[in-house]
């Protein structure tokens, strides 16, 4: 009995030769470990993303009796909150007219210093009128409320 021989594909020796390539490639670089650890990570991520989250029902009164604050406090904070945010304020227009001085000029760093200045006071005009808005309605306003009134963006100064 004569075996018979299949004949060999032209192409083989490269099928081979990549599948050991691509096996040895796997073995050295920790591929099934780094497969592995990321699956664990996407394993553990699961559990957070099916979780409900509850939410908390406190209001303003109960946060004010929690935390022990009384209404000469609050009326000192928000003196505090309307001056940071009227420094904020300042601090934006100024890098307002910083960031267009530095367009003028074609000046990189004037821009980008303008950009930073912008950025910060921006942000820190709309967290302290935020948070001035909630104090005086002592009430945990959602920003949909707050930007529906927009005469209460700029708290009134109390001395």
């Amino acid at each position: 009995m004569t075996e018979e021989k299949k004949p060999k594909k032209l192409f083989g020796f490269i099928k081979r030769k990549s599948v050991e390539n691509k096996e040895y490639v796997q073995n050295i670089s920790g591929w099934k470990d780094i497969k592995k650890g990321g699956q664990e990570i996407y394993d553990m991520a699961q559990v957070f993303k099916n979780k409900p989250m509850q939410g908390k029902t406190e209001n303003f009164q109960d946060a004010k009796k929690r935390l022990n604050v009384s209404d000469k406090d609050l009326m000192d904070v928000y003196k505090f909150y309307s001056l940071t945010f009227y420094g904020s304020l300042i601090i934006l227009l100024f890098s307002l007219f910083f960031f267009s001085y530095g367009i003028f000029t074609l000046s990189l760093t004037k821009i980008l210093g303008g950009i930073a200045g912008i950025s910060i006071g921006g942000a820190n005009s709309f967290q302290y009128s935020f948070r001035c808005f909630q104090l005086k309605h002592q009430k945990l306003c959602s920003k949909e409320d707050w930007f529906k009134r927009k005469h209460e963006w700029f708290p009134k100064i109390m001395f």
